[in-house]
């Protein structure tokens, strides 16, 4: 948890950086070089690699003819990422028990359910996604709960994860975009490594 060096930028980050490069380089992949679900929505293009937050805007495009596909296997078998933004009490909260009493409250399945509704992320608990307008056992979303359980690798559990997810994306655009692999990788290990570096290891010292 101290840093990305050789797992973002060695030999096989800069091997998949290549291919990934190449899927736009070639056309196989929207050659604007942007990320989302706009083309999906607007009938240009056939295929949207994405995830849950954009499933109702495509669900309301297509209705159901929908098909929401199981990830590809990319090399180690298919993955999806789990874990998502999470509460937690600071070791400095003045009122602990409080904050605890709080979160105990708000993590009951009825309130799980309206915030997964409401914000299209997949329920914490089965109860809250079989009482969802949309995860329940039926309903137009309920693959990707099953897919989460069945793909899911849990993101890095560290407090530096939203500047590690911020860089990637950066460098991945880059990439999509034309930029040395090696180099746009190399980049955001340096960022990402500085920035754990000035926040004391975020505790993993």
């Amino acid at each position: 948890m101290l840093s990305a060096d050789s797992s973002l930028n060695g030999q096989d980050a800069v091997a998949w950086g290549e291919w990934f490069q190449g899927l736009f380089a070639d056309g196989y992949a929207n050659n604007s070089g942007t990320v989302g679900n706009q083309e999906f929505v607007d009938d240009e293009v056939a295929l949207s690699y994405t995830g849950v937050w954009n499933a109702v805007a495509a669900l309301d495009a297509v209705g159901d003819d929908l098909l929401i596909l199981p990830p590809p296997d990319l090399g180690n078998g298919p993955k999806i990422g789990g874990g998502s933004w999470q509460w937690a009490i600071s070791s400095e909260c003045n009122d602990a028990d409080g904050a605890r009493e709080y979160l105990e409250f708000s993590f009951q399945d009825e309130y799980i359910t309206e915030f997964a509704d409401k914000q299209v992320v997949i329920p914490a608990t089965e109860a809250a996604a079989q009482a969802s307008e949309y995860f329940g056992d039926g309903g137009a979303l309920r693959p990707f709960v099953e897919f989460s359980q069945q793909y899911a690798v849990l993101r890095p559990e560290t407090r530096a994860y939203a500047v590690i997810s911020a860089t990637f994306e950066t460098a991945a655009k880059d990439i999509m975009n034309g930029a040395d692999v090696q180099e746009a990788l190399d980049r955001a290990v340096s960022e990402i490594d500085a920035n754990i570096a000035s926040n004391d290891g975020y505790g993993f010292q």
